[in-house]
């Protein structure tokens, strides 16, 4: 934060905290130096399933509907095999 993100508005309203951007931007730089790709897969699953959980869906057409429901159940499956294949 000290090197790379000087300028001010990479801080939030009150110049003390930082901005989202700033935290998206060091979260980037850490991930990719501490964790391996398995690892950063894993957490871009889960942060897409999160979205979609928390997503409130306009259309009331039914194969939408279904269509939403079953990307939501694929990826928990995908996490659900990949935590057993750990615990193994």
């Amino acid at each position: 934060m000290m090197d790379d993100l000087r300028d001010y508005r990479f801080y939030a309203n009150d110049l003390i905290h930082p901005s989202s951007f700033a935290i998206s931007y060091i979260w980037e730089k850490f991930s990719s130096v501490y964790f391996n790709t398995q690892t950063i897969e894993l957490i871009k699953k889960h942060e897409n399933l999160t979205q979609l959980k928390n997503h409130r869906l306009m259309a009331s057409d039914p194969l939408k509907i279904s269509k939403h429901q079953q990307n939501i159940e694929q990826l928990e499956q995908e996490l659900k095999a990949f935590q057993s294949s750990v615990s193994d």
